[in-house]
């Protein structure tokens, strides 16, 4: 699945196992312990992220007891966002009203957290070991990592703002050669 977040019991939903499996995950690329600062405070990240996915997930709000979002309403949540900042012009949007009213505000900290689990360094920007490490949890080969941070960075360095325009890009591009393209791993497409 995209967003970083794996569908980790493969079972075509996003739920907050998945969420509770990325927190794992960045856990050990930040090589937290348990219960220690970091991993309280992305506990708690996380857990908000999901619960503003919950409650602005347009789909979900019309069945209070479902806790997960199938896959295709996952897709559409991200069509509607990428939809959203068309109609807006700008990015990160907050909001979107074009069929139900949805929150996208919990994005802006999503957008943030994702930077800052990349920047392990905590120097302000993410380098090539950095990303190829991050990604390595996310069983990306070394080189192909490489290769995608080549292709998105400049001097060798990706700093918070241009992660924010690589992420916009890669949410909203259709150009398959646009370097946001490249921010979560080269995407591919299956052959038809």
């Amino acid at each position: 699945m995209v967003i970083m977040i794996e569908d980790t019991h493969k079972d075509m939903t996003v739920s907050r196992q998945d969420f509770f499996e990325l927190l794992k995950k960045t856990a050990r690329i930040r090589q937290w312990k348990t219960g220690s600062p970091g991993y309280k405070k992305a506990a708690e990240r996380l857990a908000g992220f999901w619960s503003a996915l919950m409650t602005g997930n347009k789909r979900y709000r019309n069945n209070a007891l479902q806790a997960h979002i199938k896959l295709d309403e996952w897709l559409q949540y991200w069509s509607d966002f990428v939809m959203a900042a068309y109609d807006e012009g700008d990015f990160p949007v907050k909001s979107c009203h074009r069929i139900a009213p949805v929150s996208y505000a919990w994005h802006t900290n999503f957008l943030e957290f994702l930077f800052e689990l990349m920047d392990v360094s905590g120097d302000g920007v993410i380098d090539k070991s950095e990303f190829t490490n991050c990604f390595a949890e996310f069983s990306l080969s070394p080189e192909e990592c490489g290769k995608a941070f080549d292709e998105m960075s400049k001097d060798g360095e990706i700093k918070k703002d241009e992660f924010a325009k690589l992420w916009y890009q890669y949410l909203t591009s259709t150009e398959e050669s646009d370097p946001g393209n490249s921010l979560l791993g080269k995407l591919y497409t299956p052959a038809e």
